[in-house]
């Protein structure tokens, strides 16, 4: 017999061992010698097969069994199966929590006090608005590590509100979190701010066209706010970490910023052939995802910056401004965004400052225990860096006179028209510098961003 035939006739053999066909079939023929050894061996390996499964082989030699029979055999086993996997797994997490008993089981000659307890096992523990005795050193050792004014007060400025207590409940609002979330915001704001890397009055003013630039395409682009304060810090951490700032490819470090800032903050970032259009052709494609990869392992690949514009949104929830109060704020932040020595300010501060600027140009308010309770910042903390906001908001016009793309945005009648408003009496000479009040700046001594 050729091999064909001898292959067709192992492949009807092995139809009848696993009972898909019906013996007869194949009928009385004979077979070589080769098939018949097949036909015995078959059974025996199907045998220790299905006994290392614990399924039961015999309705496979014995017998065929129905076609409805055979599903509910399957169904069976396969229950079976998964009951199996269940208890080995339920075995597994015994085993493992055990493990884990014993490992933080403790000496028999560690004295008890030095035991761990579940409190602090964890090291991750964050202070909360009303802290216990626990949290408010883990706090006092965050505000020394990092240089933080404070994180909390040890008496509350305005007892009787609670500005999320109507938002309980609520999914969206996480307000059972807010306030451990600022918290941590505002602990790690010195990380991020940049050095003061501008050393020539040219180099300043190239900085000033890229973020005004930057202003543009977010608007072109219609990107969230976040994006646009998340670009500009993520363009000056990139520069304060560069030795060597080529001037040529201040548009190319702008661009890469805001791309990947809009990565971190938006649904649908933009394509790669658009940012080339924006910069009529200048750098290619492969230039922009070289230095998109080079800003990226500058800065860490850390993007969880604190923002101004987020500590903005927060206070100006909390004294329940409206959205003339909270755009007229927005305008004096994005004006001082040019400026990189207010980007060296802390976030929440710059932020509460253009709050109350915004306030006292609105007439709608002024500095109150609300305020002061959920900035963290007294008066006299805010008042001089209100004072440098309202000179760089007069002076803007005369330091940087061709760029208006943010004047010219908050012109239109979306923004309410809020630029045509009239900053406050300046209280500042005429020739003082546009610069934050001394002492307000990230100290120089600060190691940097990441330890």
């Amino acid at each position: 017999m050729n091999t064909n035939n001898e292959d067709c006739l192992k492949k009807k053999v092995r139809a009848i061992v696993v009972g898909s066909i019906p013996r007869k079939s194949v009928g009385s023929q004979k077979y070589p010698s080769s098939v018949t050894a097949d036909l015995r061996a078959k059974p025996v390996m199907m045998n220790k097969m299905f006994r290392r499964s614990g399924r039961n082989p015999k309705h496979l030699t014995n017998q065929k069994p129905l076609p409805g029979i055979r599903m509910s055999l399957r169904l069976r086993d396969r229950n079976q199966s998964n009951m199996d996997n269940n208890n080995n797994n339920a075995r597994v997490k015994k085993r493992s929590a055990d493990a884990m008993q014993e490992t933080f089981k403790p000496h028999e000659d560690e004295p008890i006090a030095k035991r761990p307890t579940k409190h602090n096992q964890s090291s991750g523990s964050i202070p909360c608005s009303n802290p216990s005795q626990s949290s408010k050193a883990d706090s006092q050792d965050v505000i020394s590590r990092y240089e933080v004014p404070r994180l909390f007060w040890e008496e509350d400025p305005a007892p009787d509100v609670d500005v999320d207590s109507a938002s309980k409940g609520d999914p969206f609002a996480y307000s059972e979190y807010v306030s451990d979330v600022m918290i941590y915001l505002k602990s790690r704001e010195l990380r991020y701010q940049p050095e003061d890397y501008i050393k020539t009055r040219w180099a300043q003013k190239n900085r000033a066209i890229a973020v005004d630039w930057l202003v543009e395409i977010q608007e072109m682009f219609k990107f969230n706010h976040e994006t646009l304060y998340l670009g500009v810090n993520v363009m000056d951490r990139y520069y304060s970490k560069t030795p060597f700032h080529d001037n040529n490819k201040v548009q190319l470090v702008a661009i890469c910023s805001i791309f990947v800032a809009s990565k971190y903050e938006e649904r649908a970032p933009p394509f790669l052939e658009d940012l080339c259009y924006l910069c009529r052709d200048i750098f290619t494609i492969t230039q922009i995802r070289e230095m998109e990869i080079e800003i990226l392992q500058t800065i860490g690949f850390d993007l969880s910056a604190p923002l101004s514009y987020s500590f903005l949104r927060r206070y100006s929830r909390a004294i329940k401004g409206d959205m003339q109060l909270l755009t007229t704020a927005r305008y004096a932040l994005e004006e001082s965004l040019h400026f990189v020595q207010f980007c060296r300010v802390s976030p929440s501060r710059i932020a509460v400052a253009s709050l109350l600027w915004a306030l006292r140009v609105t007439k709608k308010g002024d500095w109150s225990n609300v305020l002061e309770k959920y900035s963290g910042y007294r008066l006299n903390e805010v008042e001089p860096l209100v004072v440098a906001l309202n000179h760089m908001v007069i002076k803007f016009p005369e330091v940087y006179r061709e760029l208006i793309a943010v004047k010219m945005k908050y012109k239109n009648e979306v923004f309410m028209k809020v630029a045509d408003q009239q900053p406050l009496p300046d209280l500042l000479p005429a020739s003082s510098p546009v610069q934050p009040p001394e002492g307000f700046t990230r100290p120089e001594s600060f190691p940097g961003y990441r330890e």
